[in-house]
């Protein structure tokens, strides 16, 4: 991290800093306890700033000359519960500057022994995202000019770079959790604004609705999504809300805003 020098152990983090003595080249200070390191991968540097997971699991942040903090992220009990079992230290951290986020790819022993499943941090708003990719390396673009990833196979793909599978569909999907559109009240859902920028390929809408956290889910579409089509009109009700857009072709790509519900009072308690 610029000048100094950050070494894990399993239970602290120290900051080296060089002072040219002749009886100690360097200098360790410890900055924290109780914040090691899983794994020789699980750390990345940004700027001023290092990234992490923990033994236990969760993930924490420093900032030169301040102390460790933990980040909250939604998806860490998930993870720690699905873990494959004594492969922690596989977990693989890099960072992608291009939309300033930095991702923790890790082994689900639903997948397997091996690396399939990846959790992605916004540094720009702190929003989390996750996703199954087999990645069990890295590098962001500056060595070359796009990021680059190794797959367990030993497999090495370009990141970010074109619009296609090497020529062949993308195959692709973006979905939210449920969320209440109003917590006091069942909704009528009549359309929505997609708010889609540099869209390629073609994309369906599938909306599910949801009464009560742990009531049935209701399916409404896939709806498809015309390029540039400013609204989708629909009917849906419920309490809670889940969108999926989904797609699969070539060339395909899709930059995702803020979208915007059509609704009012449903009738429905």
């Amino acid at each position: 991290m610029g000048p100094q020098l950050l070494v894990w152990t399993s239970h602290a983090l120290f900051v080296g800093t060089f002072v040219g003595s002749l009886a100690q080249p360097w200098r360790f200070d410890r900055v924290g306890e109780n914040c090691g390191l899983v794994g020789p991968l699980a750390a990345v540097v940004v700027g001023q700033q290092a990234l992490w997971v923990g033994p236990d699991l969760r993930v924490r942040r420093y900032v030169l000359g301040g102390a460790p903090a933990l980040v909250d992220c939604p998806f860490q009990t998930e993870v720690a519960d699905h873990l494959a079992p004594g492969q922690q230290d596989k977990i693989a951290a890099s960072s992608l500057a291009a939309f300033s986020e930095v991702r923790f790819d890790y082994p689900d022993g639903r997948d397997g022994v091996e690396n399939s499943r990846y959790m992605s941090l916004s540094l720009a708003d702190g929003a989390w995202s996750r996703g199954r990719m087999a990645r069990t390396a890295m590098v962001d673009a500056g060595p070359a000019s796009h990021p680059v990833g190794v797959d367990p196979d030993g497999a090495v793909y370009w990141h970010e770079r074109g619009r296609s599978a090497d020529g062949g569909a993308i195959a692709w999907f973006l979905e939210s959790a449920d969320q209440y559109l109003d917590e006091g009240r069942t909704l009528l859902v009549r359309g929505l604004w997609p708010d889609l920028k540099d869209q390629v390929g073609a994309a369906t809408l599938t909306l599910v609705s949801r009464l009560k956290p742990q009531g049935p889910a209701r399916t409404f579409g896939p709806f498809p999504l015309a390029t540039g089509a400013p609204r989708l009109d629909l009917r849906a009700s419920g309490r809670l809300f889940r969108i999926r857009l989904s797609g699969e072709s070539a060339p395909a790509a899709l930059r995702l805003g803020r979208p915007v519900f059509d609704a009012g009072p449903g009738g429905e308690r």
